[in-house]
């Protein structure tokens, strides 16, 4: 496994991007920089990718376009990409830690769930049989594309098994008799000009059991009042919907 390096500090065209915790680390692997949520760890396996290949996974997990749910209104979100004049090498670096773009709900556990299915994106559906009478119309759920390799979804699994074990200790995150494979959020809000100050959106988006999925979920706080980490405020809440829901699924 490749590791990185981390100073503390990445230099993008005359920005400059620090961790959360203004720390730098030293040397680190690609699921410790996932664990510890290292903005310059991310910046550095953007630069890993390049442009070209950034932005193809990108688009190819669902991201900047809808979702295809067949609900009136449905938002596209927003990524800037370097075929727009506006682009430039910060927007990468910013984008891989999921700050300069606009993401729906929806598209994030789409993504998610992509993972959890092996690398391959199915399309979100929100009716599964409409009656009439005698007569019914069943929706089968509908595969859009291979996203990553099934061994490559695995390794990510694996890595966000680790987010989840190592926030465990801390945070309630645990649900008995099932290993949680998940990750944490924290982003700022964007406004004219800039970023709200001090407003953030907590999120906390992950699926159980790991090893073989059933149910993947988003928990979204906006603004949440007392701290802003998705570990803290988010985490706890997933945790105990989700075991509501295995054990009403009666899931082994």
């Amino acid at each position: 496994e490749s590791v990185y390096v981390d100073e503390g500090v990445a230099r993008i065209s005359g920005w400059t991007i620090v961790n959360w915790d203004l720390g730098a680390h030293g040397t680190q692997t690609a699921t410790q920089i996932l664990v510890k949520s290292l903005n310059t760890g991310a910046v550095w396996l953007s630069e890993l990718l390049q442009p070209d290949r950034f932005y193809d996974y990108v688009f190819r997990f669902g991201f900047g376009q809808p979702t295809g749910v067949g609900l009136a209104g449905e938002a596209a979100g927003q990524v800037r990409t370097p075929a727009e004049d506006e682009w430039s090498e910060v927007d990468m670096a910013t984008n891989s830690f999921g700050q300069g773009v606009n993401v729906t709900p929806l598209q994030l556990i789409t993504a998610i769930s992509t993972i959890a299915n092996d690398g391959l994106l199915m399309r979100p559906y929100v009716v599964q049989e409409i009656r009439h009478g005698d007569e019914r119309q069943v929706f089968q759920p509908t595969e859009v594309r291979q996203v990553v390799t099934a061994e490559a979804a695995n390794t990510l699994t694996h890595m966000m098994d680790a987010v989840v074990d190592g926030i465990a200790t801390v945070y309630a995150i645990s649900v008995p008799g099932y290993q949680v494979a998940g990750k944490t959020g924290t982003a700022s809000i964007s406004v004219p000009g800039g970023y709200k100050e001090d407003a953030y959106i907590a999120s906390f988006a992950g699926f159980v059991p790991s090893d073989d999925p059933v149910l993947a979920m988003l928990i979204k706080i906006d603004e949440p009042k007392d701290v802003p980490w998705g570990s803290a405020v988010c985490a706890p809440v997933f945790a105990r919907m989700a075991q509501s829901i295995l054990n009403y699924l009666k899931v082994p």
